[in-house]
């Protein structure tokens, strides 16, 4: 404070016009880069909602199909009010090439039931990812995820490993690893009857 009072008195003991405005600049400035740092934080916050009041909410993405229509891209938000079963794999990956017919046959069995199945490939190069939908007959839609932002938004470390979300919106199992028929196919069928 002393410091301040000395900032506006001039050597002279006069008032210093520059130790003043220095002296009223400083806070306003402070005052303002808080203010733009508030909003800022608050609109990130109104820009995910969900994932603000709800960790385990599910990252939003949208990803380009490999083995659907020309040009198809799945947004997963649009798929909200439909339980989304959501695997990451890659064709490299020898428990994804174990898991694979687990999941096509799973796919087949709840997608009647209004389940979506999606596959997410990473570090796949598209004719080795497309070749690995082929000879495993997945029908379910896969694609990619060449940034690896879908990956990091959903804390992928490993692969495979098999997300299911429910209808909300919410991820409410995780399998980190390959799964089996016999764990996996009662946990969807419990998503789908929440």
């Amino acid at each position: 404070m002393l410091q301040t009072i000395r900032a506006v008195v001039a050597p002279n003991g006069k008032p210093s016009i520059r130790g003043f405005v220095i002296t009223a600049l400083v806070p306003a400035i402070l005052v303002t880069v808080l203010v733009l740092r508030i909003l800022q934080a608050n609109s990130v916050v109104t820009s995910h909602p969900a994932r603000a009041t709800n960790p385990n909410a599910a990252a939003d993405f949208t990803v380009n199909v490999w083995n659907g229509a020309p040009g198809e891209r799945i947004h997963l938000a649009a798929l909200r009010g439909r339980p989304v079963v959501l695997n990451f794999w890659a064709s490299w990956c020898q428990p994804c090439q174990a898991e694979a017919p687990v999941l096509s046959a799973a796919a087949k069995t709840y997608t009647a039931q209004g389940v979506v199945f999606l596959g997410i490939e990473v570090q796949t190069p598209a004719k080795d990812g497309q070749a690995f939908i082929k000879q495993h007959g997945i029908s379910y839609p896969c694609g990619p995820d060449p940034a690896g932002d879908i990956v990091t938004n959903y804390g992928i470390t490993g692969l495979p490993q098999t997300l299911l979300i429910d209808r909300s919106g919410v991820v409410v199992k995780r399998f980190p690893g390959q799964i089996t028929a016999a764990t996996f196919n009662p946990a969807v069928q419990a998503l789908v009857t929440c």
